[in-house]
This record gives C-alpha cells, structure tokens and sequence, in this order.
C-alpha cells in the first residue's frame, strides 16, 4: 500500500525527527522514499532592490546547490542502509508545492514534523504542516518529537466518530499495525459528561461497540480484528478525550480520518483531527475523505 513515500524537511533538528518513521515505514514496505526540500525563493519586491539581477540568481543557484548537497548527504546514508531513496528540491510556497508534488508523484504517505525551523513548541493554526494535512491527497504521517530508537510501533489507535466516513482510515492503519506487528486498538469518543445509571451506561457501550464491530466487518481481516480491542472512552470533547486516553494507555500511533475542511463538523472527522494534532504528542497519521 505504501509504495511511494514522501519525506520533507527543511535541514532544522526539529525536522528531522520524523526521518526516522519515513525510514523505517520504506523499509518494511520496500517503498520508495522521496526527500523533498522547498527552497523559499527571494520575493521579486526584495530581488528589485538589488538593482543587477545576477546578485539574486547568484544567491538562488548558492542555494539550491547547498540544498541539493544536504538532501543527497541523507538520500546516500539512507542507500547504504538498503532503502531506494532519491531527492528532489522545489521552489515556491512549501504547503503549495508539497501538495502539488505530492499528487504529482502518486505518492502514496507523506511524513513530516510539526516543529520547524521556527522551533515553535507546537503546530500553529495554518501552518505549513496543518496545510498539508488538510489538502494531501495521501495520508499525512505527522511526529512532534524525536523518537526512542530502535523506533517501535506496537500499540495503534484507531479513531471512529461511528459514521461510515471514519472506516477510510481504516486500511491504512490495517497495513500498518501487520507491517509492524501492531496490536490495535478502535476509539469511540462518547462526548458527554452527563452520567448515565450504571445499567444504562453498560447498555449504551455494549450497542456502541457492536456498531464499531460492524465498522470493522468487511474493512479489516478477521486476523486483525481479533487483535482489535473496541474502547467507549467518555469525555467532554473529543480532542480531550483522544489526549487523556493517550496519557492512561501505551499509545504508539494515532490513525484518523479527516475530510479536509477546517470546521465543517465537530466530529473526528473535521476540527477535531485539527485538535489533535495541535494537542497531542502522540504521532498521527490523518487519511483524508475527498469530497
């Protein structure tokens, strides 16, 4: 499934710590591995100013050939450990070419870091990486910090808001979790912090996860879906809930659907993979429902 797999960075330490999964996920899939840069380029209003345009392409070729030099540094350690791995250097706005090159390639994951070469502690609203996620063609695989090497992907969290939308990401996790050998474990967020008599409360969780069980049938082998346990995690909201259920169990990847478009509806398929994103460190996989 992952046969093609995009990686990109922008040289920083903080970028860096998702090379890691792009390295090891190419590897159990024999995937080809693609590292991209996007050279930001001097805006022609600033380019103006220097009066002899040779100062600017001058500046630009230095550049691109500094760039080119990093990215083959890594693609040459990458081939010496038996990965296909080639470069590629883009210039323009890195959400815009990102995305471009992405659908372009027929790539089939893009793996990035939240944190860049700003250092920001956390990804902001309408970051580069938020862009992607919410207009990638592929599955986006986001890391927000260094992993513990060996890397290891045991536990897989699997989010449903129970509608049919959400069983999208479900091949993808499906791929994964047997890649790695993965236990898997599927997440309802019941958003509510009304209680319920203890009687009514069993009932309501028994007849949640027998439609998580129908969700499963038909997306998933039957292998893995006995290796899937069905939680029913209460909370007053989503995100929330996702956090603390992250904080409570062994949780080594997050797996979500998302349409793509920033508010359409509170569920796990909108704003909440947004949330997230932002709030938990937990790395995430979002797979995006097209329209």
């Amino acid at each position: 499934m992952f046969g093609k797999i995009i990686w990109t960075t922008d040289f920083s330490e903080n970028a860096m710590a998702s090379l890691p999964y792009a390295e090891e996920i190419a590897s159990r899939f024999d995937a080809d591995l693609v590292l991209v840069h996007v050279l930001l380029d001097i805006p022609l209003f600033y380019a103006s100013f220097l009066g002899d345009s040779s100062a600017y392409l001058a500046a630009m070729e230095r550049a691109r050939e500094e760039a080119s030099r990093e990215l083959e540094n890594i693609a040459r350690n990458l081939r010496n450990k038996g990965i296909a791995a080639r470069i590629m250097l883009l210039e323009g706005s890195p959400y815009t070419e990102i995305v471009r090159f992405a659908e372009t390639e027929g790539a089939d994951l893009l793996v990035m870091s939240t944190r860049g070469i700003s250092g920001l502690e956390r990804i902001i609203l309408g970051s580069t990486t938020e862009k992607v996620v919410r207009n990638a063609h592929c599955p986006v695989l986001t890391i927000h910090e260094n992993p513990q090497l060996p890397l290891k992907i045991a536990n897989i969290l699997l989010l449903t808001d129970l509608s049919e939308l959400s069983k999208h990401a479900f091949p993808s996790a499906a791929e994964l979790a047997g890649a790695f050998g993965a236990k898997q474990t599927l997440l309802h967020i019941m958003e509510t912090n009304i209680p319920l008599g203890e009687e009514d409360e069993n009932a309501l969780a028994d007849a949640l996860v027998r439609v998580m069980d129908g969700l499963l049938a038909g997306t998933v082998g039957e292998e893995l879906r006995e290796r899937t346990d069905r939680v029913v995690f209460r909370s007053s909201d989503a995100a929330s809930g996702v956090a603390k259920f992250c904080e409570e169990n062994p949780v080594d990847l997050i797996v979500m659907a998302t349409h793509g478009r920033s508010g359409l509806r509170k569920t796990l398929l909108g704003s909440v993979a947004e949330k997230v994103l932002r709030k938990v460190e937990v790395p995430l996989l979002t797979v995006r429902v097209k329209p």
